[in-house]
């Protein structure tokens, strides 16, 4: 279920957070979506008392977490000229895909030394 909240709050957010920042402006929702996603990190942690309250940290981080992203790619449009946008963002797919290989790569040992 901490899966299937985080992306349910992803997938019902992320037009709002768009729309929203049409109307605020790109940077200030980005950083509200930056401090969201951390009060919901900070929620899911051993703050946490129950499955309720963890559910809850877990949506509320989707919120940022989607925010964050949405709002990159909003600006990333804005900045980069169409003609040259599908080169920048196969190179920010690329820094993703490579997070997503070294992180448990790197972030094990950590944890395993730390803990």
């Amino acid at each position: 279920w901490a899966g299937t909240s985080y992306l349910l709050s992803c997938a019902v957010c992320q037009p709002f957070i768009a729309a929203l920042s049409d109307v605020f402006g790109h940077r200030e929702m980005l950083l509200v979506s930056a401090l969201l996603f951390t009060l919901g990190t900070a929620e899911c942690a051993p703050v946490a008392k129950s499955f309720p309250a963890f559910f809850v940290g877990r949506a509320i981080q989707a919120v940022g977490g989607r925010g964050v992203i949405t709002l990159g790619q909003v600006i990333f449009a804005g900045i980069v000229p169409p003609r040259q946008r599908p080169k920048y963002y196969s190179l920010v797919l690329a820094a993703w895909a490579l997070r997503s290989v070294l992180g448990p790569l790197v972030g094990g040992p950590l944890a395993e030394k730390t803990v």
